[in-house]
Order: C-alpha cells, then structure tokens, then sequence
C-alpha cells in the first residue's frame, strides 16, 4: 500500500555568512510534499533542493492547518 503524500508549510531558517564575514539568518517560508512527517527526511530533501546548508526547520503545519513543532 502506497503511502499517501501530505501538503506541508515549512518556516525554515538559513545561516549565512555575508561577503564582509558576518553571519546572518534568512527566515522562509515554502511549502512541501512529503510521504512522512520525519524531521530527519524533511531535512535531507530541503537540503538536496537548497545549496544553502538548511540549518534548522522552524515548524511544519499540515495544510489544514494543524501545527506539528519538528525543531530538534
């Protein structure tokens, strides 16, 4: 049986460095399909869509709106 993909909203943040050496975050928002709602699967497949390391996930909402905190 195959599993069924859920609609996640993801708050992501970015760690950087600037040109001039001083780090800084980047929040965002996106939104994601994914067949599980593991921490550890979320984060290998937005780190393999963004060249930026992926540093945290803030939170991941199901479309309907129930909040799941996934931070670690």
């Amino acid at each position: 049986m195959a599993k069924k993909s859920l609609d996640y909203h993801i708050l992501i943040t970015l760690k950087e460095r600037t040109r001039d050496g001083e780090k800084r975050s980047i929040e965002f928002e996106t939104c994601v399909l994914a067949s599980s709602d593991s921490y550890d699967l979320m984060h290998y497949r937005l780190c393999s869509c963004i060249s930026t390391k992926v540093t945290s996930i803030i939170r991941m909402e199901k479309k309907d709106d129930t909040s799941k905190t996934i931070s670690k």
